[in-house]
C-alpha cells in the first residue's frame, strides 16, 4: 500500500476532479490547480496521486506542494513506487527527477541495486532524465562499480561530455580497464567513449588498434571508422600498428584491417610496408594477408609494379606474386624483366607468375630462359601455360635430356600443344627412351590426343612395342611381374607360397590373370634369384629383409622378403619413377611454407600404405626445388632416388649404408645437415633423437605410422618412460611445426587412389594443449582452426567429394562424424552398413542398466 493517502473523496472537490480528470481542456484544468494550490491545510498524501501522473502540469502541483513540506522524499518516492504500473512508474521518476542531488542519488542507487529488472530499469531512467549537475557524483560511482549496466548507462551519458568527464575523474586506467572487461557490453560502452573523445593519448590509440581485434563486429567497426580517419590524416604511426595487425589468424580481422588501410593517402608506402610485416608470417596466414590486399582494387597495381623492382628480395618476390594475380598489361614487362635477375629463386618465380598469366608477350623471353639451368624446369612449365606453338621446337630439345625426370617434363608440357608434330615426337619416346616410365606416359598423352582431336593413332601397336622393350630388360620372371605391374598402374605384388602372384590395384589384391601357383621351391626361387649374397644371410639371420630393388631403365621397387608358415613371402611397392611434386599429392599450396622452416618437426603419419613415403618425397622435392641447402636422408630402403637441384641431397640407406636409423642420426649432426629427413620414426631412441635435432637448429621431417593427427602427437609422447613424459611434453611442444596425417582412397573419376590430409600445424593454441597434456582435446580445435590452416579428415573428405574425385559412399565410410555424410548416401546403402554395425553396449544393457563411466564420458578419452 502506498505511503501517500488517495485525498478527500469529495466528487465536487477541485483534487477530485483533477485525479479523475474531470475538466474540459487545459484552461479549466488550471484553474482547477490554482484552486488546489490556494487551499489551506494541503497534505502530501493529498497530491500523491498527481506524481504518476502523465501531465506535467499535475506533477508539478505535487511537486509544489510536497517540497513545502519538510519529508524524507526518497523514502516517500520509494514507498509510491508500490503497487504501480510501468507506465506510472516512468511518470514517478520524472517527478524524482525535480528533487535535489541527494534526494535523486538515494532513489536511483536504490533501485540499481535491486535484483527486479523493472526497478532496476526505472533507477537508470531516474539518471537519465535527471540534470547533469544533480547526477554528476553518481555517474563517477556508476562508471567506476562494478555493474555493467550501470558502467554503460553513465558512459553513454558521459561521451559527448569531455568536461564531465574530467569531473568524474575518469581516468586513463579505468577506461583502459573498460575497453578489456570480459563483458561485451563495458567494452562496447569504453570503446564507445574513446572513440568519442576529441583528444587521445598515444596509449589511448593503440587500444583503439587493439579494438579491431574485438570478437564483437560492432566495436571492430567503430574503431576501425575512427582509426580511417586518422590514416586520412597521414598518421604513419598508427599504420604501422596497423599493419602489425595482419599476424591475426582471423579473417575478419585481416578484412577490417586492409579496408581501414585503404583510407591512406599514400598506397605505395603502406602496401610496401604491408608486404614487409607479412613477409615472415607462417605461409597460410601470409597467404591470406596478401589475399585481402585485393581490397585495394585497382590502386594497387601501380605501386605493385613499382615494388616488383624493390631492392629487398623478400618484398620484390611478393610484388611478382601479386602481380601475377592480376589480368593487368601493365604488369608483363616488369615480370619478364625479372627473369635477368641475379637471385635464381626470383628467376623461377617470375617465369611461374608468367605462365600463369598465360601473356603471348612473355613467349621468347621464357624461350631464352631454357638455357638457364636454374630456370628451364619453370620455362618448360610455363610455355605449355602459354600454349604458344613458338616454344615447340625449342622445348623438343630436352626430349634427349639424360635425366629421366626432365624428359618427363617436357613429354608432359609438349602433350599440351594441340599439334602434329607433338604426336609425333611422342612416339619417338615410346620408340627410343630409355625408361619405362617416360614410354607408359608417353603413350597414356598419345592417347588422350587422339581422344581429343579424333585422330585415329594406333595406341595398341604403341604399347606392344613397349611391352616388348620391357621384355628385352627383364631378367627373371619376377621382373616379368614388376614391370607388368608398373604398366598395369599396380601398387603392390605379393608372392606367396600355395598362390599365384597377386597384383594390388587401387587397394584391391586380385590374383595376376593366367599365372599359376607357386609352390614353395617356386617361391624361393623367384625371391632369392634377386638377393645378393649378403641379402641371403641377413634374411637367414633375422627371418625378413627390407631393401630396394632396381631394374635398369624400368625403376624401382621397395621390397620386403620375409619367412612365414609356408616357406617364403615377398611384397614388392612400385616406386614412381618420378619425384612427386606437390601438385601430384594434392597437398594444399599453403603447405609449401613448410621450406620457410629453418628448425623444427614435420611429422607425415598414416598407417601402413597411406603413401607417407610419397608425401615426404614430394616435401624433400620442394625444399630441393626451392632452397640452397644439405638434406641428409635415412630411409629403409631408400625409394625416390633425388638428384641435386638446389640442394645437396645425400641419401643413406639403413643396413646398406648404416646399420640403423639411431646409429645414422648419432653421426648425422658431424655431417653438416640443413635438413633431416627419417623415413621411420619407429622407436623412443629415434623419436628423442629427431626431438635433440629439431631443438639444436634443424629441420627433421619424419614418418609414424599412426591414424590420425593427434594420436601421433601422443604416439611420440607415449614412446617415452612415465617418468620423462613431461619433458617430452614440453620439447615437442617447442619444437613441433606441423603434421600430415594421411590415408588413400580409391578414386571415384579414374583408376587409382588419392590421398585425403588431416593436417595440423603447431600454432600457440596447439603447443598450449600439448604442454598442458590436453592433446584430446585437439580433434575439437582442428574443426574450429580452418582459418589457421587446420583441416581435419572430414574436412578433406567433403572436398574430395564435391570435386568428384570419390564417392559419397566411401566418403561416409571414413568419415569420423558420419551424420555429415548420411544425406549424401542412398538409403539403401545407409541401410546395409547400418545392419553391418556391432549393437551399441547400451542396446543391450537394455531399460533400467546404467553404462559403466568412462574416460571419454568424465570430458577425456579412456
Amino acid at each position: 500500500m502506498a505511503f501517500f493517502g488517495r485525498g478527500k473523496d469529495d466528487r465536487k472537490s477541485p483534487m477530485v476532479r483533477l485525479q479523475r480528470s474531470d475538466y474540459q481542456g487545459p484552461t479549466e484544468m488550471r484553474q482547477l490547480i490554482n484552486e488546489v494550490l490556494s487551499g489551506r491545510g494541503l497534505k502530501a498524501r493529498d497530491v500523491s496521486w498527481s506524481l504518476c501522473s502523465p501531465r506535467q502540469e499535475l506533477r508539478a502541483m505535487g511537486l509544489k506542494v510536497l517540497k513545502s513540506h519538510s519529508l524524507d522524499y526518497a523514502k516517500l518516492l520509494l514507498a509510491e513506487m508500490q503497487g504501480k504500473s510501468n507506465a506510472e512508474m516512468r511518470n514517478l521518476m520524472l517527478s524524482a527527477a525535480e528533487f535535489d542531488a541527494t534526494v535523486v542519488t538515494t532513489v536511483a542507487q536504490t533501485l540499481m541495486a535491486e535484483t527486479n529488472a523493472q526497478r532496476r530499469e526505472k533507477g537508470f531512467f531516474l539518471v537519465r532524465q535527471a540534470p547533469r549537475e544533480k547526477t554528476q557524483s553518481l555517474l563517477g560511482t556508476m562508471i567506476k562499480g562494478t555493474d555493467p549496466e550501470a558502467q554503460v548507462v553513465a558512459i553513454d551519458l558521459l561521451k559527448d561530455d569531455p568536461e564531465g568527464l574530467r569531473r568524474v575523474g575518469l581516468g586513463a586506467a579505468e577506461l583502459q580497464r573498460m575497453c578489456e572487461s570480459d563483458d561485451e557490453r563495458i567494452r562496447r560502452a569504453g570503446y564507445d567513449l574513446l572513440n568519442a573523445m576529441g583528444q587521445r593519448s598515444r596509449e589511448q590509440d593503440r587500444l583503439l588498434l587493439k579494438g579491431i581485434t574485438d570478437e564483437s563486429y560492432q566495436i571492430q567497426s567503430l574503431c576501425a571508422r575512427t582509426i580511417g580517419q586518422m590514416l586520412a590524416q597521414d598518421d604513419e604511426e598508427i599504420e604501422s600498428g596497423l599493419i602489425s595487425l595482419l599476424a591475426d589468424g582471423r579473417n575478419q580481422v585481416r578484412t577490417a584491417v586492409v579496408e581501414t588501410l585503404s583510407h591512406c593517402p599514400q598506397p605505395r608506402r603502406v602496401i610496401r610496408r604491408y608486404l614487409s610485416f607479412i613477409k615472415d608470417l607462417p605461409g597460410w596466414v601470409r597467404e591470406r594477408a596478401l589475399d585481402s590486399l585485393k581490397s585495394f582494387g585497382d590502386r594497387l597495381v601501380d605501386p605493385i609494379v613499382e615494388l616488383m623492382g624493390d631492392p629487398d628480395r623478400e618484398i620484390k618476390l611478393l610484388a611478382l606474386g601479386i602481380g601475377g594475380t592480376f589480368e593487368d598489361e601493365r604488369c608483363v614487362q616488369p615480370i619478364v624483366g625479372m627473369l635477368q635477375d641475379e637471385d635464381w629463386w626470383t628467376r623461377i618465380t617470375a617465369a611461374e607468375t608468367l605462365g600463369r598469366i598465360g601473356d603471348r608477350r612473355a613467349v621468347d623471353a621464357l624461350i631464352k630462359c631454357l638455357d638457364d639451368k636454374d630456370v628451364q624446369w619453370a620455362a618448360i612449365e610455363s610455355l605449355a601455360m602459354i600454349k604458344d606453338k613458338r616454344a615447340i621446337k625449342p622445348m623438343a630439345r630436352f626430349l634427349n635430356h639424360e635425366a629421366d625426370e626432365v624428359r618427363m617434363a617436357t613429354v608432359e608440357a609438349l602433350s599440351a600443344f594441340e599439334d602434329p608434330g607433338v604426336v609425333k615426337a611422342l612416339q619417338d619416346r615410346v620408340k627410343n627412351d630409355p625408361s619405362a616410365e617416360v614410354q607408359r606416359r608417353a603413350i597414356e598423352l598419345i592417347r588422350e590426343i587422339s581422344d581429343k582431336t579424333g585422330s585415329t593413332q594406333d595406341v595398341k601397336a604403341l604399347e606392344a612395342m613397349a611391352a616388348e622393350r620391357a621384355r628385352e630388360r627383364s631378367g627373371g620372371k619376377l621382373d616379368d611381374l614388376l614391370i607388368k605391374a608398373r604398366q598395369l598402374q599396380c601398387s603392390d605384388v605379393h608372392i606367396a607360397v600355395g598362390l599365384p602372384p597377386l597384383f594390388r590395384t587401387a587397394g584391391i589384391i586380385e590374383p595376376v590373370e593366367g599365372e599359376e601357383r607357386l609352390d614353395e621351391a617356386a617361391a624361393k626361387k623367384v625371391l632369392c634369384d634377386i638377393l645378393t649374397e649378403p641379402q641371403l644371410q641377413l634374411l637367414e639371420k633375422d627371418q625378413q629383409i627390407d631393401f630396394c630393388y632396381v631394374i635398369p631403365n624400368v625403376g624401382r621397387y621397395r621390397a620386403n622378403i620375409f619367412i612365414q608358415r609356408l616357406g617364403l613371402g615377398g611384397v614388392f611397392r612400385i616406386i614412381p619413377g618420378i619425384v612427386p611434386t606437390f601438385r601430384d599429392v594434392g597437398l594444399p599450396d599453403y603447405l609449401t611454407a613448410v621450406t620457410n622452416n629453418h628448425q623444427g618437426l614435420v611429422v607425415v603419419s598414416g598407417p601402413a600404405g597411406a603413401g607417407k613415403s610419397t608425401t615426404l618425397a614430394a616435401l624433400v622435392n620442394l625444399i630441393n626445388e626451392r632452397k640452397r641447402a644439405h638434406i641428409l636422408s635415412v630411409e629403409e630402403p631408400v625409394e625416390f632416388v633425388h638428384t641435386m637441384k638446389q640442394s645437396l641431397v645425400n641419401q643413406r640407406e639403413v643396413n646398406k649404408h648404416t646399420q640403423s636409423f639411431a646409429n645414422a642420426l648419432r653421426g648425422a649432426l658431424r655431417e653438416d645437415p640443413d635438413i633431416i629427413v627419417i623415413g621411420d620414426m619407429r622407436d623412443p631412441e629415434v623419436i628423442n633423437m629427431a626431438l635433440e635435432a629439431a631443438e639444436t637448429g634443424h629441420l627433421v621431417i619424419g614418418t609414424m605410422n599412426t591414424t590420425s593427427a593427434h594420436k601421433t602427437i601422443d604416439r611420440v609422447i607415449e614412446s617415452f618412460p612415465p617418468n620423462e613424459q613431461d619433458a617430452v611434453r614440453l620439447a615437442l611442444s617447442e619444437t613441433l611445426q606441423l603434421v600430415i596425417c594421411q590415408r588413400l582412397l580409391p578414386r571415384a573419376d579414374q583408376p587409382g587412389q588419392v590421398a585425403c590430409f588431416e593436417i595440423l600445424p603447431c600454432v600457440q593454441n596447439v603447443r598450449t594443449l600439448i604442454r598442458d597434456d590436453k592433446v584430446y582435446q585437439l580433434p575439437g580445435i582442428m574443426e574450429l582452426g580452418k582459418t589457421q590452416g587446420m583441416r581435419t579428415a572430414d574436412m578433406s573428405l567433403e572436398q574430395l567429394m564435391d570435386a568428384g574425385r570419390i564417392t559419397a559412399e566411401d566418403a561416409y565410410i571414413r568419415a569420423e562424424k558420419k551424420e555429415t555424410f548420411e544425406g549424401m548416401v542412398s538409403a539403401q546403402f545407409l541401410a546395409e552398413v547400418q545392419a553391418l554395425e556391432p549393437v551399441k553396449k547400451d542396446d543391450q544393457d537394455g531399460p533400467g542398466k546404467k553404462p559403466a563411466t568412462t574416460g571419454a564420458a568424465q570430458g577425456r578419452p579412456s
